[in-house]
């Protein structure tokens, strides 16, 4: 996939370093200026959960994020086709994997022990205090909020963990 995305979070120059496709000179420093941007990501996103007008945010979404989200699978074909609802997704995972940085492998963990992991626990309180931030900041509406993930039917995905293996050398 050509990515021809003007610059955001990311350059395209450090774009393609995360993918593997170029290797800068100091990559500590292109590591250092990544994190940077992420953080300043995220302030931009309270900003603009803020201040952004109600016309233009509806804008940004549209009807493609009216869409019902469908399963991942089917997330995955039509990312591109929609892509702010297609990304929403993505954006909750990046957050739990940052979440889930330092904790032990969710597998075997769960199935051992049926302990949730810990960043569900963490991720769980974001997402509750977010829609709480947006009752009350945007609706004007003070609401107890219950999040839970129940996880059904784990099983290994080898490929998943020979990624892992990989990444983490």
């Amino acid at each position: 996939m050509a990515d021809d995305k003007p610059a955001s979070i990311l350059t395209k120059s450090q774009r393609n370093y995360i993918q593997g496709k170029s290797e800068p000179s100091n990559p500590r420093e292109y590591d250092r200026r990544i994190r940077g941007r992420i953080e300043y990501g995220f302030h931009d996103l309270m900003l603009l959960f803020e201040y952004l007008e109600q016309d233009e945010l509806r804008k940004v979404f549209g009807s493609n994020y009216a869409r019902q989200i469908e399963p991942h699978e089917e997330v995955q074909e039509e990312t591109h086709e929609y892509a702010t609802a297609g990304y929403v997704p993505h954006a909750l995972a990046f957050i739990m994997r940052g979440l889930n940085y330092d904790d032990e492998p969710l597998y075997p963990k769960v199935e051992e022990t049926g302990e949730e992991q810990p960043a569900f626990e963490e991720f769980i309180d974001a997402v509750e205090y977010g829609v709480r931030q947006y009752l009350e900041g945007k609706k004007r509406y003070s609401a107890n909020v219950d999040v839970s993930i129940e996880l059904t039917d784990v099983s290994l995905n080898e490929k998943f963990f020979e990624d892992e293996t990989t990444e983490n050398e």
